[in-house]
């Protein structure tokens, strides 16, 4: 069984400004206690997971937010950061929650395009998926930089939970 998850106040505060505060009002989001954990009146945990990537001078990182209820994993909350010079507004983030599979292939529990409307900066999306808490999960992403000529990718992973 996985400890219970605590996210610090940073996260949380880091969270609000990047997804705004309507992201800040969100049911599923889980209030700041007095403790400086995060938890809510049903006594849920919240956690982020995250990744970076890199392609030449641009960069990408990806924030995935979730929580704890009972026996699952509940992803609420997906944010982006694309950076560096050249970037145009029609960048694509693509991201995967993925469950790994003991000598199998990974499976992919859900998916998430973006339009071809990416600006540089944050950006993110709310969504629903749930994962069994025994499941060993990550969020994996491609983005591919909007610029004048080709347009670079790059790929990343967040740690498991």
């Amino acid at each position: 069984m996985k400890p219970t998850r605590i996210l610090a106040v940073a996260a949380v505060f880091g969270s609000m400004l990047t997804a705004g505060p309507a992201a800040a009002m969100d049911m599923d989001a889980a209030p700041i206690s007095s403790t400086g954990a995060a938890a809510s009146a049903f006594g849920r945990t919240a956690a982020v997971v995250s990744g970076k990537c890199d392609r030449g001078s641009n960069s990408a990182s990806l924030n995935a937010y979730y929580y704890t209820s009972g026996q699952y994993d509940i992803f609420n909350r997906f944010n982006w950061y694309l950076s560096g010079p050249g970037l145009r507004n029609e960048s694509n983030v693509w991201f995967y929650v993925k469950r790994h599979m003991n000598n199998l292939p990974d499976i992919i529990v859900d998916r998430s395009t973006s339009e071809n409307n990416v600006k540089p900066g944050s950006g993110g999306v709310s969504k629903r998926v749930s994962v069994k808490r025994s499941w060993r999960v990550w969020v994996e992403f491609t983005v591919i930089f909007d610029r004048s000529g080709p347009d670079p990718s790059c790929h990343g992973k967040t740690r498991r939970i």
